[in-house]
């Protein structure tokens, strides 16, 4: 009797597991927080904050960050689409023009190279309370590939920030 009680809920859990489908997986969306950038040196003259989920670069010295992606569709191509689309929005507190950069890779698995998009803003001044905004669209050339890996690399100075990031496979 216990026996066939295992048997039973056993044959229900793999049925219940075989109707979710696959699809609703791949092609999604994710939207990362600024604040999950990272510095890409431990400079000990790099300042900056992470508050309401932005990374914003203060003092004086500019900063590079570095981005993590995280990847559902790891073997190439993914419904009709040969890459990633991606969005960086990006701030400017800073009172004068400045320049951002901001870069999508796709990383080889073998780490030896990689395709990437890069894009250059100008900005106009801004304030504290009222920044001026831009968003980074990244549409290609950047190819997806078989369990490769993604990053967002942004070059930020003083006074500027990444309010969020999403990826779309």
């Amino acid at each position: 009797m216990k026996r066939a009680k295992v048997a039973i809920a056993f044959s229900a859990t793999l049925i219940s597991t075989a109707a979710i489908p696959t699809a609703a997986f791949a092609g999604d969306n994710k939207v990362y927080a600024g604040n999950m950038c990272q510095p890409e040196t431990s400079a000990s003259n790099q300042q900056f904050s992470r508050i309401a989920g932005q990374f914003l670069v203060q003092g004086s010295t500019s900063i590079n960050l570095r981005c993590p992606v995280v990847r559902d569709i790891t073997s190439g191509t993914e419904n009709g689409s040969t890459g990633p689309l991606a969005f960086v929005h990006v701030f400017s507190n800073n009172a004068q023009s400045t320049t951002l950069k901001c870069e999508l890779r796709a990383n080889q698995p073998n780490s030896l190279s990689s395709q990437s998009q890069k894009l250059t803003i100008a900005l106009s001044g801004g304030a504290v309370g009222t920044p001026k905004k831009h968003m980074f669209n990244f549409t290609g050339p950047v190819a997806q590939t078989a369990n490769g890996s993604y990053e967002v690399v942004c070059s930020l100075p003083p006074g500027t920030g990444v309010a969020s990031y999403s990826v779309a496979e």
